[in-house]
């Protein structure tokens, strides 16, 4: 007892240890975000996690809502006439279900492209003030091979992170919109909260009511 209660002692005493010792407990200056990258995505390779179910913009994000056609049109006429729409910043994390991209910013433009390029809507002719109308006022699907190629050929900067025990795509989505009136009072708790299991029991007991109460009205 006596041999270890001596090592113990020299170890205390030695400053190198005592060094080590402090370094591994304290905590660091700034809890960085992990793996942050900056790259060029194609479109065609944003739509193929989008068809394969990997692009998402989890429970944190406001829902979808499509805009006007006007906005719509314009924003694939600028893609068509080479104008940058800017970039988007995406958190990788691994679920069960295998590696997930989840949309923090750009959620509208990325979208509204992704749509396109599954033949949802068609470009208001009204609205094309830069192409040739007759050619270009269409579907995706009606356009030029040229075109098609364009589109999915074109490349956006892509800022990614990877999720972590002090950044996860809630919290980056919610710090991204803090002090701007974009989120309203239930968006900002939603997305505060939203990874709670109580929360997100809470929604799902709400979601049964409301289909209950759907089905008894009908």
């Amino acid at each position: 007892m006596s041999n270890e209660s001596e090592n113990i002692e020299e170890e205390a005493s030695d400053p190198n240890v005592s060094e080590a010792l402090i370094e591994e407990t304290a905590e660091p200056d700034v809890h960085e975000v992990e793996g942050r990258e900056s790259k060029h995505m194609a479109l065609s390779r944003l739509y193929g996690l989008h068809k394969r179910g990997r692009l998402a913009t989890d429970t944190y994000q406001r829902n979808f809502v499509d805009r006007k056609s006007k906005w719509n049109t314009n924003l694939i006429e600028s893609v068509l006439c080479g104008i940058d729409i800017g970039s988007v910043e995406l958190v990788k994390a691994t679920t069960e279900d295998g590696e997930m991209y989840y949309i923090v910013d750009g959620q509208h433009r990325i979208l509204t492209i992704m749509r396109y390029l599954d033949n949802e809507f068609t470009l208001a002719k009204n609205h094309l003030t830069k192409v040739n109308s007759s050619v270009i006022g269409q579907r995706f699907q009606k356009l030029g091979e040229r075109w098609q190629n364009k589109l999915q050929d074109t490349e956006v900067t892509a800022f990614m992170y990877r999720e972590n025990e002090h950044h996860d795509a809630a919290s980056i989505f919610l710090r991204r919109n803090e002090g701007s009136s974009n989120l309203n009072k239930m968006e900002r708790y939603n997305a505060r909260w939203c990874r709670s299991i109580v929360y997100r029991a809470l929604w799902d007991l709400v979601d049964v009511r409301e289909e209950d109460s759907t089905d008894k009205s009908r």
